[in-house]
């Protein structure tokens, strides 16, 4: 949550893994985000983007790109912002997923490949790729996507897990898993968006790796 130019540097330095997300852009921002996207490239420090809404006009399209080149090791986004940024054919006109995750899939191969990092596409059943696996992951709940700024925390947590992970994939892998493990024991306390909001923050809470091991599932993918 730091986003100042004239302090980013000295907080990255200090960090095990970074996220980097979008979503508020301003020129400031996205000069501060470039800076520390860079630093974090130059002392391998590990980092997750998240293009929020990167079709949503050519300034953020640029910017999205911009910080792809800089080799995060994970890129998250929901299936119309992952096929933007990856040059297909995305409906969307701001942080909406219009498009299926099956249908963002091929675009999600051809990103890992390009730029050698796990991408992981959230949205009906998440979908995570690198340059040689393909993941599925069936945990989560309808409600999930019309809680705003859901998907953002999704990105928080797997920098979390890269942070200590063995790898980007098994930081991807165990948020997506654990986001919809929690998901879906708030979607069985609540009664809509509005209501799960709260309860999935009480259900992350309460999350112990029994309940992970109990309910997680994960499906590896035919290449």
């Amino acid at each position: 949550m730091v986003h100042g130019r004239g302090e980013v540097a000295d907080y990255v330095r200090r960090v095990d893994a970074l996220s980097i997300n979008i979503s508020s852009l301003t020129h400031g921002r996205r000069e501060a985000a470039l800076l520390v996207a860079r630093i974090a490239h130059e002392q391998e420090i590990p980092w997750v983007l998240d293009p929020v809404a990167c079709g949503g006009s050519p300034y953020r399209f640029e910017a999205a790109r911009a910080l792809c080149e800089l080799r995060p090791q994970i890129l998250r986004g929901n299936a119309s912002e992952i096929l933007h940024l990856g040059g297909g054919r995305s409906s969307a006109r701001g942080a909406d997923a219009l498009e299926s995750v099956r249908y963002a899939q091929a675009t999600a191969d051809a990103l890992a490949r390009r730029l050698d990092c796990v991408v992981g596409v959230s949205g009906e059943v998440d979908y995570v790729s690198t340059s040689d696996e393909r993941w599925h992951c069936p945990n989560g709940h309808p409600h999930m996507p019309l809680v705003t700024a859901l998907g953002c925390g999704l990105s928080a947590l797997a920098a979390a897990f890269l942070g200590v992970a063995a790898s980007p994939l098994e930081a991807m892998l165990s948020a997506f898993v654990i986001y919809g493990v929690a998901g879906e024991e708030a979607g069985r306390r609540s009664a809509g968006p509005g209501s799960l909001a709260p309860a999935f923050l009480d259900a992350l809470h309460a999350l112990t790796p029994d309940n992970v091991y109990d309910a997680g599932r994960l499906a590896c993918a035919a290449r």
